[in-house]
């Protein structure tokens, strides 16, 4: 009984996600649009990434991260920038980048994220 308890608690995080799906819509969703809004998975290889540890304010960037949580490069802007270099890097490794991705009423969605980036 113990085991089988262990056991729907370590699933009960993987039945909630399986129980979340995209929707139809392919309206791409502000932050404030949604219910839970895209965070990015801290991922210890990653060089420069996202932060809410505002290091350098000006390094502002923009891209949409999809309903599986992965930013597509080809959005990536940059809005503000003050070291071209952590520009540079971020830009070779936003594809590398993964987030949880924006909820709405249950559904994943689209969202459009500005960041700021650093090290």
């Amino acid at each position: 009984m113990k085991a089988l308890l262990i056991g729907a608690i370590l699933c009960a995080p993987a039945l909630a996600r399986a129980q979340s799906h995209a929707c139809a819509d392919s309206t791409v969703h502000f932050e404030f649009q949604t219910s839970a809004p895209a965070r990015w998975l801290p991922d210890s290889t990653a060089g420069v990434h996202p932060t809410s540890a505002v290091r350098s304010p000006s390094n502002v960037v923009q891209f949409i991260v999809d309903t599986l949580g992965t930013p597509q490069p080809s959005t990536f802007k940059v809005l503000k920038v003050s070291d071209s270099t952590v520009i540079r890097e971020a830009q070779r490794s936003v594809a590398r980048w993964r987030f949880s991705p924006a909820m709405l009423n249950g559904c994943r969605v689209r969202q459009l994220v500005q960041t700021t980036i650093g090290r």
